[in-house]
């Protein structure tokens, strides 16, 4: 049977994100959350897991629930906190702040970096009743030992 279509409940599922209207996008880790699986940013679940990182340097640490909410204290804080140059590094603003023109005169690496800070992978687990697996479940013990499809 494909992994895809599998009613196995150990698996992993991974999600890349691009935000563009966060009210919308949230509605589907919400409907998620509500069949049983739970979202991680990847680079926590890699902290815990496998503790490294690097490769995710400039993405938002927020969570899904929190990412796209102008209510919500952390998310103001990553707009304005958060700097991307523009103009060939003639100007720095925040995402706060940022127009189209500052998009319009990035260069490759500056919209490069922008970019990941729009962007986020999510990892996707299995929940038993809709609470949070355990540390020691949310592994990848047994991933070699998947069945051959």
């Amino acid at each position: 049977e494909p992994a895809s279509t599998s009613t196995d409940k150990s698996g992993l599922v991974l999600l890349g994100l691009r935000w563009r209207k966060p009210e919308k996008e949230k509605k589907f880790f919400e409907l998620a959350q509500k069949v049983g699986i739970h979202f991680t940013l990847l680079v926590d679940w890699l902290k815990q897991n496998l503790h490294s990182t690097e490769c995710f340097s400039g993405m938002p640490s927020l969570s899904w629930d929190i990412y796209g909410n102008v209510d919500d204290d952390d998310f103001l804080h990553h707009l304005t906190q958060t700097k991307v140059s523009t103009g060939g590094g003639k100007r720095s603003v925040s995402l706060a702040e940022m127009n189209e023109q500052d998009l319009s005169d990035m260069t490759d690496d500056e919209h490069a970096a922008f970019e990941r800070t729009q962007i986020q992978i999510y990892v996707g687990r299995w929940t038993n009743g809709g609470k949070k697996r355990g540390p020691k479940n949310d592994t990848c013990e047994g991933v070699g030992k998947q069945p051959k499809l």
